[in-house]
């Protein structure tokens, strides 16, 4: 289970835009066991990526997100264009 916490409110705004919120558990306010160190919840781990594969996991992304909501095709659909046209 994904659950993400502690959003601000435009990050929530724009995950319930996207329709993220299908995907996830939206936890719009943190229970006290959550800020103390005894919680199971953990960040996400960075690594290092090429720029290639920066954009092939920005590709991916955007073609999930309009995966996730027709709706987005509209938002992304440009961006797409160009990300997969730049060589």
């Amino acid at each position: 289970e994904i659950q993400l916490m502690g959003l601000s409110d435009r990050n929530l705004e724009l995950v319930k835009n996207l329709g993220l919120q299908r995907l996830v558990n939206l936890v719009e306010t943190l229970p006290d066991e959550a800020t103390s160190t005894g919680s199971k919840a953990e960040g996400l781990n960075t690594e290092e990526q090429t720029e290639d594969q920066k954009k092939k996991m920005l590709i991916g992304a955007h073609e999930n997100l309009v995966k996730i909501d027709d709706e987005n095709l509209s938002k992304f659909q440009d961006l797409l264009r160009f990300l997969k046209n730049e060589d």
